[in-house]
């Protein structure tokens, strides 16, 4: 028995299909414990109702007494999946894009890049959850999704992959590099200082277009290497 159980604490898992008459007696249930128990140094006193309960509504939890082929652990509690095959650890899931980095710019990195290029390429490298694409608050500003003068969110350039590279004059540079099947060239050219602006200070933003249909945009520093 966990020290939490004795003292009245916990957490329980309701699923979100129960009725909020239903998930008010859930809390309401009282906790018997063995009479060899109740007398013990850890409880100090019989308990009586559970206290300090964390409720937790889990979407699309099924009851345990649903057979299933397997248990996901959570916080200690075995709970039940679904058979749609819902996941609470891989919701939303958005996978980091390759990052390709030339040892010059490495090497230029610490000293000539800014801090938002170094979290923006932090950001895009690693797993995140709960976004819908990388970028997307970037994108949604600069982009202006169903604004006027904007485009429909469904043409949303994709961030495809990053480049650390240095440019001709020896500045460190960081390369966006999306898939914009929708869009033209001219629509990343008149935004080219929203990219800028966004993504300063202390930066130029140049823009392109790439190898396969892809669009470029080049986020320069304009510190100069020492």
């Amino acid at each position: 028995m966990s020290a939490d159980a004795a003292a009245g604490t916990g957490i329980i898992f309701c699923p979100s299909r129960y009725s909020l008459a239903q998930r008010r007696q859930v809390l309401s249930l009282n906790w018997n414990p063995p009479t060899h128990l109740r007398t013990s140094s850890l409880l100090g006193r019989p308990p009586t109702r559970l206290r300090n309960v964390k409720f937790v509504i889990v979407t699309n939890a099924v009851d345990s007494t649903q057979p299933s082929s397997s248990t996901v652990t959570l916080s200690g509690k075995a709970i039940v999946p679904d058979d749609d095959g819902f996941s609470i650890t891989k919701y939303a899931e958005l996978k980091p894009v390759p990052c390709i980095t030339y040892a010059d710019a490495q090497a230029l990195r610490e000293t000539c890049a800014t801090p938002i290029l170094k979290q923006v390429r932090d950001d895009v490298t690693r797993f995140r959850y709960g976004d819908e694409q990388h970028l997307d608050e970037a994108l949604k500003r600069i982009f202006q999704y169903g604004l006027g003068g904007g485009i429909p969110r469904r043409n949303a350039p994709v961030l495809k992959m990053i480049r650390e590279e240095v440019t001709q004059d020896g500045k460190y540079s960081l390369v966006l590099v999306f898939q914009a099947k929708a869009l033209q060239l001219s629509d990343f050219e008149q935004r080219q200082a929203k990219f800028a602006s966004f993504f300063g200070p202390g930066i130029t933003a140049e823009v392109g277009k790439g190898e396969n249909g892809l669009y470029e945009v080049q986020l320069i520093s304009n510190t100069v290497p020492q």
